[in-house]
């Protein structure tokens, strides 16, 4: 990662996101306003040459949302994951299990 081999730490952990407009005054956000899964997440101590500060992955983040990025608005859009099959009819029959593991 990041032009060069890491030592990665690998967790088991609950990711939580939340619109940052619902967000009460310390940043925290309750069930209510906030999407909830869980996700195998990995984690190095160095990250200096790119960027940016997190990679997001195929398991694990993609798997969970339908997601549209923007480079012209410098948008990106999250939506449920059966987003494309509800505006354009059903693209895959099933996600194979197989496919379920990046690794």
């Amino acid at each position: 990662m990041g032009g060069a081999p890491r030592d990665i730490l690998v967790l088991d952990v609950t990711v939580r996101l939340c619109d940052p407009q619902l967000a009460d005054q310390d940043g925290g956000c309750d069930e209510d306003n906030s999407l909830e899964w869980s996700a195998e997440v990995g984690f190095f101590e160095r990250w200096d040459d790119p960027p940016f500060s997190i990679i997001l992955g195929q398991v694990g983040f993609f798997s969970e949302f339908t997601v549209i990025l923007s480079r012209f608005s410098q948008v990106a859009v999250l939506e449920r994951r059966d987003f494309l099959d509800a505006h354009y009819g059903e693209l895959i029959d099933a996600w194979p299990e197989s496919a379920s593991r990046g690794w």
